[in-house]
């Protein structure tokens, strides 16, 4: 699937969903949301490859390729926005990316999001 990644933020950027992908594969490999600026959420993302802890992205990461290959993209900035409401557009780049395991590294289950609720956010999603 092609993408657009958010124009008008930069590492700095907080409240925002973002996307690691692989350089060599030229694949995303997983979508995570965080309310801090983007370049702290990266920097713990980097310490747990090099370090090879236990998390999800290093199935990939640390079995097939190294840090050297690790690409951020913000996928959605979402300014004022709560934890819920990130969570659900989480939720969707997820599903729309097709990153839950084994196809990517992601392990949470965007299927756990009430029907109603996502269709709501699926509308505004597709307006934005």
């Amino acid at each position: 699937m092609r993408f657009e990644t958010v124009k008008d933020a930069d590492c700095r950027t907080r409240n925002v969903v973002y996307c690691i992908r692989c350089n060599r594969c030229n694949i995303v490999v997983y979508v995570g949301e965080t309310e801090r600026q983007l370049k702290e959420r990266m920097a713990e993302h980097l310490r747990d490859v090099r370090l090879k802890k236990d998390k999800p992205i290093n199935d990939h990461f640390n079995s097939i390729h190294d840090e050297g290959d690790l690409r951020f993209s913000i996928l959605r900035n979402l300014h004022n926005a709560g934890h819920c409401e990130r969570l659900l557009y989480e939720s969707l780049w997820i599903r729309d990316l097709n990153t839950s395991k084994p196809c990517g590294c992601n392990v949470k289950d965007s299927n756990n999001v009430p029907p109603q609720l996502l269709k709501h956010v699926i509308k505004r999603y597709r307006q934005s």
